[in-house]
């Protein structure tokens, strides 16, 4: 069973799920499914694999955004 998530512009990280999906992520940071992947490859925001699939914590992407809001302009 699916729960489908909606996102929009006045959508907190108070309001995500404690785990999210690749998608939910994308759509929450206004990028694409691909883009998140390659982040995730990377290194840049931390995740969990989950069998073929990636799950990233709540807390995992706190962390991403902590980081990326202290790089300097």
């Amino acid at each position: 069973m699916k729960t489908q998530i909606t996102i929009t512009n006045s959508t907190t990280l108070n309001d995500l799920p404690d785990v999210l999906t690749v998608a939910t992520l994308a759509a929450y940071l206004h990028t694409t499914r691909q883009n998140i992947c390659k982040m995730l490859i990377a290194g840049e925001i931390r995740s969990v694999k989950v069998g073929r699939s990636y799950r990233v914590p709540k807390v995992f992407l706190q962390e991403f955004l902590k980081g990326s809001s202290q790089q300097p302009a």
